[in-house]
């Protein structure tokens, strides 16, 4: 036994050299392991003694052998309870929180050491050896057993926290140790502790402690908060992608009415002004998208066949434009071959020139820019931008490869921009094997160029001259590409302002266009109706889109089942497209809605049989004016504005958002205290969302900045936040009863409900029928019959409740209402 007991010291001894001149770490880990080292070592020691005086008890002293023998169960004692505390730290540190069974477990440890320390000890003397037994031997025993108890119940309670490999090291040191100590229990002259006390050493070494182990162990958890923080960003890159292009719709999409139906020349200027900037801001939203799609690894080239010809046509619209706007001369010039088909990524390659173009206008106070374009050998096209603008500093030209870097940012102020543009260029022409080269001589001007190969597919020259020859400046009266008015198409989004925009975007194709607010809508329309198209929103409260799609998926009943279904959605976050083209979507449309992206999506998936061409542009029709609106405190009737196109509708709308002012409010309250209470956040702000989308379609900004606030406190769950601004949002919110009281028809003339009881219990009694039926326009028609009576206090809020029930379409709350 001493020669084990020897053995197990210079292994342990070997390991503990290796571990203190090698460890770097300064980690509570790392400290416990030094202990358990420490301890062990000098355990073994004291067991090596023990072996000796417990042999030679007729020459060893008595008290001699009695501190010996109490060190060493006492050493032994510490060691398991190290070894508890250590697998304890280490669950810690991998679910980074603590955890209960770190509290009282070193009152029963020290109980132990002072009952081994005074209790008495004895001992046995056999043929085969001796050992020690009584009391203070016993209660170490029992305290071993006890913490080895601890540490299987640990490991079983965190075996899915703990890494496999770690947790199949510990798991055999623990076992073996268990067997040993089972085997000596029956065989107490064995004393083989020893090896169980050097094999959780060697467990925790080979595992965890070990500096290569560390050094993996570290670069894990590195590349673990590394991924976690990409994809944070990625999600909030989309939270503010869906946050910003859905507002740049409605801009977009009402300008876009604007200029297709005014007469007036100044208001289509003041249009054509708005379309130029919202288009700049969803320019800069489109950088940051792009490189985050590039970070990713989830922005591909692909190549396709196209008309060198429509290329360099969008080009010379676009910077022509932007030249003349500015003073300055916009040129192309080109060789007289330029072949006319070719194969290439034409949406990367247009959006390189166009950043490159677009840099040099910028960046130019006079004179011009020029675009060149040449054939080189081997299928490959040079192009080169040049202007005669402030130019850059050489010790610059390094910074442009950097995104965000703004060159000269105090001279330079004035310009907008994100500085992406130059790093989003050379990242796309680094996937297309080239790269960008710029040459600049400071205040006088710049030179961009590339060189890229495109393979060509018909090499019949095109015309350059008589492209750019063309008169753009003009801007071309709308007409649909198309018109089928036989055709229907379901569009469902929980956003009124994305309904009605999408709806008068394809109002001059004739298409029949259905709405839906909801998913479960959506369901019960498939069920009854055939749609050519649907096109479904992504981002809707209590089912999304992609739950609305797998439901029509598995529907028995489903009368689309064929019909193609396409995702709309303002999340172009990278890698968006793919995911919802693998999810199982026919097509993707990003928001804000481009139309004749919108066009052309319906013209490729329509039954060719249902689509005619047009002859010839349709005549502008004037809108209705707004006329003169009150002023109400925190609310910005130019925002309305933009979400209506005449008085009446904007009126009713507000009617409608009156009426649902309390109720709205009371299941915010609700939700409020299940977020105080339970912890339970979703619900709020789902809640809130549907709020802020309210208060924002009329104008009260100020609400829906405040509910905003508060569904992003909710996404973060941040109970703190909610708590201290849900109390000032409930009083505001309710504030608008008083404010917004004009918009509501008056009682004037109006019946006294409890003077026609019968009447009322007929409406009540369409109404369940309505909805039984699914009968939209029959229960549009009951609550506008409801608006002739005057109702008591008590009875006009569960009319209000009624009406708001009917807006959101809930059929089983209005099949089971009653007036009395």
């Amino acid at each position: 036994m001493f020669k084990a007991a020897l053995f197990c010291f210079i292994i342990l001894f070997s390991i503990a050299v290796n571990f203190f001149l090698s460890n770097k770490t300064k980690s509570e880990m790392s400290r416990n392991y030094s202990f358990l080292l420490i301890v062990s070592l000098i355990h073994l020691c004291f067991d090596m003694a023990s072996l000796y005086t417990v042999n030679h008890l007729d020459t060893v002293l008595p008290i001699i052998n009695d501190i010996v023998h109490r060190v060493f169960i006492v050493t032994m004692l510490m060691a398991f309870y190290i070894t508890y505390r250590y697998l304890v730290i280490m669950v810690e540190s991998e679910i980074e929180t603590r955890i209960s069974e770190r509290k009282n477990k070193e009152l029963p440890f020290l109980i132990s050491i002072v009952l081994a320390l005074i209790l008495p000890i004895g001992y046995i003397e056999t043929p085969k050896g001796n050992y020690a037994t009584g009391l203070a031997a016993s209660v170490v025993y029992f305290s071993v057993g006890i913490y080895t108890v601890l540490i299987f119940i640990l490991l079983i309670k965190y075996h899915k926290k703990i890494p496999e490999k770690k947790m199949k090291a510990i798991v055999i040191a623990m076992l073996c140790e268990s067997l040993l100590s089972i085997f000596q229990l029956f065989n107490p002259t064995a004393l083989v502790s020893n090896l169980g006390v050097l094999l959780i050493n060697i467990g925790f070494y080979i595992t965890v402690e070990n500096p290569d182990a560390v050094l993996v162990e570290l670069l894990k958890k590195a590349t673990a908060k590394a991924d976690a923080a990409n994809k944070a960003k990625t999600a909030f890159l989309a939270n503010m992608s869906h946050e910003i292009r859905t507002p740049i719709n409605a801009i977009l999409g009402m300008n876009e009415m604007i200029l297709r139906e005014s007469r007036e020349q100044e208001t289509i200027s003041y249009a054509s002004e708005v379309k130029s900037a919202a288009q700049s801001l969803l320019g800069i939203i489109n950088d940051i998208l792009d490189i985050s799609k590039i970070e990713a690894g989830k922005l591909d080239i692909i190549p396709v066949e196209y008309h060198l010809s429509s290329l360099i046509n969008d080009i010379n619209i676009m910077m022509s434009l932007k030249a003349v706007a500015k003073g300055l001369e916009f040129n192309i010039i080109s060789d007289d071959d330029l072949p006319s088909v070719i194969i290439g990524d034409d949406l990367r390659l247009k959006q390189i020139i166009l950043n490159l173009t677009n840099n040099a206008i910028k960046y130019t106070n006079s004179g011009t820019v020029t675009l060149e374009i040449r054939k080189r050998e081997n299928d490959a096209l040079y192009f080169c931008v040049t202007d005669t603008g402030i130019g850059i500093k050489p010790e610059d030209i390094e910074k442009l490869k950097t995104p965000f870097e703004r060159l000269e940012e105090k001279r330079n102020r004035h310009i907008e921009g994100t500085g992406l543009g130059l790093s989003i260029t050379m990242r796309l022409l680094s996937l297309m094997q080239s790269e960008l080269n710029v040459e600049s001589v400071y205040g006088e001007g710049s030179k961009f160029y590339f060189t890229i190969t495109q393979k060509v597919v018909d090499a019949t020259p095109i015309d350059v001259k008589a492209i750019c020859a063309n008169d753009s400046s003009n801007r071309e009266q709308y007409s649909s590409s198309f018109e089928a008015p036989d055709a229907k198409v379901l569009v469902v989004d929980d956003n009124k302002v994305n309904l009605k925009v999408f709806k008068m975007l394809l109002r001059e194709t004739k298409i029949q266009v259905t709405e839906a607010m909801s998913g479960r809508e959506c369901l019960d329309l498939v069920a009854k109706e055939r749609f050519d198209i649907i096109f479904l929103d992504h981002m809707m409260s209590e089912m999304d889109g992609l739950q609305t799609f797998e439901a029509m998926r598995k529907m028995e009943n489903n009368l689309c089942a064929n019909s193609p279904v396409i995702i709309l959605t303002a999340n172009a976050i990278a890698g968006a497209k793919e995911f919802y083209l693998d999810f199982g979507f026919d097509g993707f449309v990003s928001k804000p809605i481009d139309p004749p992206k919108l066009e052309k999506s319906i013209y490729e998936r329509l039954d060719k049989k249902l689509i005619r061409a047009v002859s010839a542009p349709r005549t502008a029709v004037q809108s209705d004016d707004f006329g003169e609106l009150d002023i109400i405190e925190g609310v910005d009737w130019r925002y309305a504005k933009l979400n209506f196109n005449d008085r009446q509708s904007l009126c009713e709308t507000i009617a409608m958002f009156y009426s649902s002012i309390d109720s709205e409010a009371k299941k915010l309250q609700s939700c409020f205290d299940e977020v105080i209470s339970e912890q339970q956040f979703d619900s709020y702000r789902i809640q809130v969302h549907s709020m802020k989308n309210s208060a924002a379609m009329i104008g009260i900004v100020c609400l829906s900045g405040m509910a905003m606030t508060l569904e992003s406190a909710a996404r973060n769950q941040n109970a703190e936040i909610i708590a201290a601004l849900h109390p000032i949002f409930i009083k505001k919110w309710q504030s608008y009863i008083e404010l917004l009281a004009q918009f509501v028809p008056k009682s004037e003339g109006k019946k006294q409900a409890d003077e026609h009881i019968d009447e009322i219990e007929a409406l009540f009694e369409k109404l369940r029928v309505a909805a039984d039926d699914m009968d939209v326009d029959m229960l549009d028609d009951i609550a506008q019959q409801l608006d002739e009576y005057s109702f008591e206090a008590e009875k006009a809020e569960m009319i209000n409740d009624i009406k708001l029930a009917i807006l959101n379409f809930e059929v089983e709350k209005l099949t089971s209402c009653h007036y009395l």
